[in-house]
């Protein structure tokens, strides 16, 4: 189904650590199947590090944006596949890569920041995640 978690009645499907430049999007999996773009989640969060937060969209709008600015039937060498098709060698998968950028064009894009702060389970105490 490809959700990793369910909020009420919506499945989240979490990609981790993606980075600003190489956000991948899965169309077919490694067995030739239909990739988790095309799976049950209504959200998709990619995990941003580097932003201190994650990037949440609605499914759909990825897929639809990606049916008009993706040229996956055209397969080429991981080097040129931004917006294109990639395939690796010796699997059946079909993937392409985008930016953050791409996905700041989608009317659902949210940031979501991550927590910076949590009660210590012993004293109580309210404490801060301090950023390097």
């Amino acid at each position: 189904m490809h959700v990793d978690y369910w909020h009420g009645d919506d499945g989240v499907d979490i990609k981790g650590n993606v980075m600003p430049d190489a956000i991948w999007i899965e169309f077919k999996n490694v067995q030739g199947e239909l990739g988790w773009v095309f799976g049950k989640a209504k959200w998709i969060a990619f995990d941003m590090p580097e932003l201190g937060a994650f990037i949440r969209v609605l499914r759909q709008d990825l897929v639809d944006w990606c049916k008009e600015n993706v040229e996956y039937q055209v397969i080429v060498p991981k080097k040129d596949c931004y917006r294109k098709g990639y395939r690796r060698k010796d699997r059946k998968d079909l993937i392409t890569r985008v930016c953050l950028a791409d996905l700041q064009e989608l009317d659902s894009y949210e940031e979501i920041g991550y927590e910076m702060t949590y009660t210590h389970p012993l004293t109580g105490e309210l404490l801060t995640i301090e950023r390097k």
